[in-house]
């Protein structure tokens, strides 16, 4: 499953490239506990609450092997809804371009 995000895993958790992973793990800690959606029930939470976990997750090598982040460069961002009533974001003529797992946990692209 790719992911297809703007922002970096970094700027997603506020933390600076290149952050140790002590770090990472308090701040995704921090942010659980406010976003999470037994907790918060505000608009847009759960999406929030999934962004900042597919970030640690990036951030940390955790979750699904053929997670891939891309960093999307111009182009169009579309959004659909699926028929499960799931989103998806689709870049329409937009640069990708891989970070792999190492380079994340680096802070490079």
């Amino acid at each position: 499953m790719a992911r297809t995000v703007g922002r970096s895993p970094e700027e997603v958790l506020g933390l600076q490239p290149g952050a140790d992973i002590a770090l990472v793990r308090k701040q995704f800690r921090d942010l659980a506990r406010q976003f999470h959606p037994e907790v918060n029930k505000g608009p847009g939470i759960e999406e929030r609450f999934k962004e900042i976990s597919a970030a640690y997750s990036a951030l940390t090598g955790g979750g699904e092997e053929d997670d891939q982040w891309f960093l999307i460069q111009g182009g169009t961002r579309v959004t659909t809804k699926r028929g499960d009533g799931s989103t998806e974001i689709v870049f329409k003529d937009a640069k990708m371009t891989p970070i792999t797992p190492k380079a994340r946990r680096l802070g490079k692209g």
